[in-house]
């Protein structure tokens, strides 16, 4: 994070950098060259490549959106203009009226459309892979049951072989059950691993445990600030405001932009990415005790793929869920030797002043 705070101070301040996964997925781009451009070491060759993706850009999902559309109806209820950051909800729309369908699902208009995203990613990966697509065999994709993640899958690989693939034999997407059956499953383990389940405080709901203490921290000040100026609005709940901050990411990959962005302050975001955070480390990160193990599936059979070698295939491309892509850093052990282990819940550790109920 401080890092982050003197790139953001030499570059600018870039909201998109600070959305924590709620937002639209942008590029790392650090002093050096741009890592897509980077080739292998010379002497090096690249015999094949193993892909492990999470789905597009997408809608809010039934849980998180149904909490927005409770929080709007509430303000509307109160018949009374607002004022000041939150003016602009006089006259604004939620960013889809028929929530049935888009919540869940990928988002498919403005610059950063989760279709358009998968499709061109696709494309990308022909670019720069075109030699080890092999020309009379079919590659296999994997993709698990979500339908956002088979659409992503299904445009990726339009983008990668062209519009015909499924007809001409190109490529076979496979189609994996998120179910608790499947035992070891390498695609979504945490929907197998039963004592992650079951265990309420430190398996799946760890880091919605660690969210709401840090929300408890952070969120607060917001909305004595938001209260100010809005005194109408009565008791505003710190899961209230946390679906405001979420409003700003689902509306920018929907529309391009939010006028939710600029109710917050950039410390407010920092707060909120750093939330982010704990939720993936402490859900199914270097944080979760579960994770290494989960992780280790996929990373296990990859090796083995890599030991035999072109061999087995050259390309080997997954979809899966964030969720399911934070255990293989704990199984690596990326994290493990970085100050960022074992984040704290109670304060945000790379603030200037940690925030307080104060």
């Amino acid at each position: 994070m401080a890092e982050r705070r003197a790139q953001d101070a030499s570059q600018g301040w870039n909201l998109l950098q600070h959305l924590g996964g709620n937002g639209p997925w942008i590029e790392k781009i650090d002093d050096r060259e741009e890592s897509s451009n980077l080739a292998p070491p010379e002497g090096c060759s690249i015999e094949q490549v193993h892909l492990m993706s999470r789905h597009g850009e997408r809608y809010p999902t039934n849980s998180a959106g149904n909490r927005h559309l409770e929080l709007l109806d509430r303000f509307k209820a109160l018949q009374v203009p607002l004022n000041g950051p939150l003016a602009f909800l006089n006259n604004w729309t939620y960013f889809t009226d028929i929530p049935s369908r888009d919540f869940g699902q990928l988002t498919s208009t403005g610059p950063y459309a989760g279709t358009l995203n998968a499709f061109t990613t696709g494309a990308r990966f022909r670019t720069r892979y075109s030699r080890l697509i092999p020309d009379n065999a079919t590659t296999r994709l994997w993709a698990s049951d979500s339908q956002r993640v088979i659409d992503t899958a299904y445009h990726f690989t339009t983008g990668l072989f062209g519009l015909h693939w499924e007809l001409n034999g190109r490529a076979k997407l496979e189609v994996i059950p998120e179910t608790f059956e499947r035992g070891a499953d390498t695609l979504t383990p945490g929907d197998t691993c039963q004592k992650y389940i079951e265990d309420l405080k430190y398996g799946h709901d760890y880091g919605a445990n660690m969210l709401a203490q840090f929300q408890d921290i952070y969120i607060p000040p917001i909305t004595k600030r938001l209260l100010e100026d809005h005194p109408a609005l009565g008791e505003i709940g710190n899961t209230e405001v946390y679906s405001m901050q979420e409003m700003c990411g689902f509306e920018t990959m929907i529309r391009g932009s939010s006028p939710w962005c600029d109710v917050f302050t950039e410390d407010d975001w920092l707060n909120f990415e750093y939330s982010r955070d704990l939720v993936h480390y402490y859900r199914a990160g270097p944080g979760n005790s579960y994770a290494g193990a989960m992780g280790w599936l996929w990373l296990n059979a990859t090796t083995s793929l890599l030991q035999v070698g072109p061999a087995a295939g050259t390309l080997f491309l997954s979809f899966v869920h964030d969720g399911d892509m934070a255990p293989l850093l704990a199984a690596l052990g990326i994290l493990s030797n970085l100050s960022e282990t074992n984040l704290p819940h109670n304060f945000f550790p790379w603030a200037h002043e940690s925030p307080s109920n104060d």
